[in-house]
């Protein structure tokens, strides 16, 4: 058996790969199955990163700090009011404005291991799409996955004073903004929706 590691312009550069004797690391590397294997295994996206720093300054003072670095996330309200059968809200016309409509909101229940509960209630929220960083096509994306419902970009806002709110500013640099939309659904829509089994299982 030989040695050899794979060229910089691979999916996994430098890694040692153990070929037999026989076998040139230039033909294994033109064998499209082996490449298109590799690049079935890479995934250039980066979730998370844990630095480890340390600050100074003239006076030499200095200061220690792990940073858990995660980004931007989102998180959406959803706010449902009810659709009777004669296709407007129920409640609607009833008191000042319409107040009196039923309205529900959506909440999910997922693990998470560092609050100490396996249903953990929440609103529907997710990472910011590195590519585009769009805040509003991230909120729709959880919105699809973990209820199921279409959301367009243009029908959320953002329902927080500053532009987003930083959750643990000592230890991560995650900020996550709140955008909230409201949707009418029949009864049996919204049945539908309780108790759904939703989401992405690999995404926290």
């Amino acid at each position: 058996m030989s040695n050899f590691f794979l060229p910089p312009d691979s999916p996994f550069p430098g890694t040692l790969v153990q070929i037999p004797h026989i076998l040139n690391p230039r033909d294994l590397l033109a064998f499209h199955p082996f490449t298109d294997w590799l690049a079935t295994l890479s995934n250039p996206r980066i979730g998370f990163l844990k630095l480890q720093a340390d600050i100074g300054n003239a006076q030499r003072e200095s200061l220690p700090g792990a940073v858990f670095m995660r980004g931007g996330s989102v998180a959406v309200l959803v706010v449902i009011t009810v659709d009777d059968d004669n296709g407007h809200s129920q409640g609607e016309g009833e008191g000042e404005g319409g107040n009196d409509a039923e309205e529900f909101t959506i909440l999910t229940v997922q693990p998470r291991i560092a609050t100490g509960s396996l249903a953990f209630v929440e609103l529907p929220a997710g990472m910011v799409d590195g590519a585009t960083g769009s805040f509003a096509g991230a909120a729709a994306r959880e919105i699809k996955q973990e209820t199921g419902l279409d959301i367009r970009e243009h029908e959320l806002g953002v329902v927080v004073l500053h532009d987003a709110l930083y959750t643990s500013p000592g230890a991560s640099d995650e900020f996550i903004p709140i955008m909230a939309v409201r949707k009418t659904l029949s009864r049996e829509q919204i049945e539908r929706l309780r108790g759904n089994k939703t989401g992405l299982q690999n995404e926290d």
